[in-house]
């Protein structure tokens, strides 16, 4: 019985782990507007060429509000203060 405990502890850290995962994925994407994220990233040939920020992404970064007037944010600075 002690080994079948650890197996379903390991699953449920598994399990968790994809959580985890997933929310922060999801997150991201809700979080776009508000963040530095590039809204539409360019297209790459190359994998392991160095990124390269969209006309759109260098907008945001330059003017550091959205067009309301709030400021953009890390996404490290979103997730710390979430949830409100």
């Amino acid at each position: 019985m002690h080994e079948r405990r650890g197996v379903l502890a390991e699953h449920r850290d598994v399990r968790d782990l994809l959580d985890r995962q997933a929310a922060t994925w999801h997150l991201r994407q809700a979080w776009t507007p508000l963040t530095f994220t590039d809204d539409n990233p360019p297209l790459q040939d190359n994998p392991v060429a160095p990124a390269r920020r969209s006309a759109r992404a260098q907008a945001k970064a330059s003017c550091q509000h959205d067009p309301a007037g709030r400021p953009y944010r890390s996404f490290r600075a979103c997730w710390s203060t979430w949830p409100p």
